[in-house]
């Protein structure tokens, strides 16, 4: 049954998504938190020294993050995403979402 629930894991990533308000529950590189989708999915797992954001840094912990301007386009709009979150940061936990069904747009 396990291997079944693994083999479903990417499909079921589609159905979550979390609106950052604090930034203290979600994950910055394992969550869908901005336009952009799973960070780590997109940039790999290097990019977490090319950003200086650890591996297991939440959202929140970008608010300290000083903007940088790096050779890579896709790294220049991660920096834009970071400063739109400080830009509309409250004090409010995170709120977990899930998705219907009917919203998901499936691979063919």
């Amino acid at each position: 049954m396990w291997r079944k629930v693994l083999k479903c894991r990417e499909i079921a990533k589609r159905f979550y998504r979390i609106e950052v308000r604090d930034g203290g529950k979600a994950s910055f590189w394992h969550e869908v938190w901005s336009p952009l989708g799973c960070l780590r999915d997109i940039l790999g797992n290097g990019a977490h020294i090319d950003l200086g954001i650890p591996v297991n840094a939440n959202v929140d912990a970008s608010r300290s993050h000083r903007r940088r301007h790096h050779r890579l386009p896709i790294l220049n709009r991660v920096e834009l995403e970071i400063e739109n979150y400080k830009a509309k940061w409250k004090d409010e936990e995170d709120i977990s979402m899930s998705v219907s069904y009917t919203h998901l747009t499936l691979p063919t």
